[in-house]
Formats: C-alpha cells, sequence, structure tokens
C-alpha cells in the first residue's frame, strides 16, 4: 500500500523536487518521531487538527535523535519481556506496520502528522487472550 501511495503522490500529486529527497538518516527521524507522536497522541488527545505542521528533520540536531532511540529502547524492552506476554510486542509491531506509509520511508506530500497515521492508532487498543 505504501508503494502505490508513494507512486500516486509522485505522478498525480506532484511529490518530487529537492524538497521531498531525504536521506536515510532523515527518514529514520521522520519514522522514529512519526511512531512516538501517534502514540502520543493516542494517550493524551490534545489540540487534534485534520492536518499537522510539516517536520524538518535535522540530522545536526542531537533532540532528533530522541524519538528514533526511544522506539528502538521500546522495542528492545517488549523483546526481553516476550517471556512474561509476547502480545505488547506484537502490538508495537503492528502498530509500526500499520503507520508504514506515514512513518516516511515511502515519498509522501509532506513527512508530517496528518489523517494517514489515524487508521494504526486501534493497535495498541488490541486486546490478547
Amino acid at each position: 500500500m505504501g508503494i502505490v501511495t508513494s507512486l500516486v503522490e509522485r505522478t498525480f500529486v506532484g511529490a518530487t523536487g529537492a524538497e521531498f529527497e531525504l536521506s536515510f538518516i532523515e527518514r529514520c527521524l521522520v519514522a522514529g518521531r512519526a511512531v512516538t507522536f501517534y502514540f502520543w497522541k493516542l494517550v493524551w488527545p490534545l489540540h487534534l487538527v485534520f492536518f499537522y505542521p510539516r517536520w524538518n528533520p535535522d540530522d545536526t540536531a542531537w533532540w532528533q535523535y530522541l524519538f528514533p532511540a526511544a522506539v528502538f529502547l521500546v522495542l528492545v524492552l517488549l523483546w526481553r519481556i516476550r517471556a512474561w506476554s509476547r502480545a505488547p510486542f506484537a502490538v508495537l509491531l503492528m502498530y509500526g506496520m500499520v503507520l508504514g506509509p506515514a512513518l516516511g520511508f515511502v515519498t509522501s506530500c509532506q513527512p508530517r502528522a496528518g489523517t494517514r497515521g489515524r487508521s494504526g492508532q486501534s493497535g495498541p487498543f488490541v486486546r490478547s487472550r
């Protein structure tokens, strides 16, 4: 689905040019920020809008690395507690897969939070038996 989204936005919407060319590091920064942003909006749904301002990933700003680092640390923590329960790790993986098109690894109109991320917000509420 992400490939189709990227193709449509490059062909019909015009998501091309220097503004849309992100390095792999910048795409990782966008992905980390998107996962934490959407989860925070799920926990604390304050100031929800249809489109959020554009994120400007800067690989020289140290604080932007905190978002992907936090996601990585949570993944490691949930992997370590899988003997107790595999459900939290599975829910986080599902959440990441559903957010896939909004994570910034495919070129879209703008690397920002918007309506695409809301489809994955049911993931953390999944209850396993």
